[in-house]
């Protein structure tokens, strides 16, 4: 089995269903399951175009917090509740999807609806398994260094640029960290997800994530080691993990210099 690394996150077969106009006779309910529905709009408009666009369907979202989607919809699924329609949040969640047999192949629905997968682009390969797509790329993410000015100020530290290495990422967040208990200011946050913390080893080394041989991942793995635990300038993964707090409200406290996020 082959799966390439995904930069995008992957919506399982509600696109193939958007571009064709329905033929059922009789009302349909897409139960669809998705994470930060509220705060997330772009999601609010895509489904209301959908239903303008076909009428006699109507989506019932099933909404759930980022940090635990992945979990979740473990649960969902194998308790067997009746989702037609969601993402897959990253790669190993995908891979995961397929190993199990919990989602449909769609080439067969894309031949029979002719869809026209060339806007796609080579995306399209980084969704293929064995050759046979099982979900189509949702959307495409950037990813951002944020950082508090009010922070960098205090500790008389320059502000980043944008040709900044990680190897100057590492000291600035040593430079930014100080202090103990619940009063430290942290240097930066490594969230918990998988590609925070390979993102340095695979922008280097490119791999299979599926397959392996997985030396692509070691050099992310040794920066998170030392930021985290060495240095101390961010909190571990455990205790990030036990927190389960978003990203975002944690960076919003005021006590952590960068985070990186895409």
């Amino acid at each position: 089995m082959r799966k390439k690394l995904l930069g995008v996150c992957v919506l399982v077969t509600l696109l193939s269903l958007m571009i064709v106009p329905s033929v059922q006779a009789q009302p349909i309910t897409l139960k669809f399951a998705c994470w930060d529905y509220e705060l997330n709009g772009y999601d609010m408009t895509l489904i209301a175009e959908f239903e303008k666009a076909n009428p006699d369907i109507k989506v019932e979202v099933y909404d759930m917090p980022a940090s635990e989607y992945p979990d979740k919809m473990l649960i969902v699924l194998a308790g067997g509740e009746d989702i037609d329609v969601f993402y897959a949040k990253d790669p190993t969640m995908y891979g995961g999807l397929v190993l199990r047999k919990q989602i449909m192949p769609l080439d067969d629905l894309i031949a029979r609806d002719a869809v026209d997968l060339a806007g796609y682009g080579g995306n399209l390969e980084n969704v293929k398994i064995d050759d046979t797509v099982y979900g189509l790329p949702y959307r495409g993410d950037f990813w951002i260094l944020f950082y508090n000015k009010d922070i960098f100020d205090n500790f008389g530290v320059a502000y980043p640029t944008n040709d900044m290495t990680w190897e100057e990422f590492v000291k600035t967040a040593k430079l930014l960290t100080s202090g103990e208990g619940a009063s430290k200011t942290y240097g930066t946050y490594i969230h918990t997800w998988a590609s925070t913390y390979f993102m340095y080893g695979l922008q280097k080394h490119m791999g299979d994530l599926v397959e392996g041989p997985y030396e692509m991942l070691k050099d992310g793995l040794e920066l998170a080691h030392q930021i985290q635990l060495v240095d101390k300038s961010a909190a571990d993964y455990a205790t990030n993990r036990a927190m389960g707090a978003h990203y975002r409200g944690l960076f919003e406290q005021g006590n952590i210099g960068m985070l990186y996020m895409g």
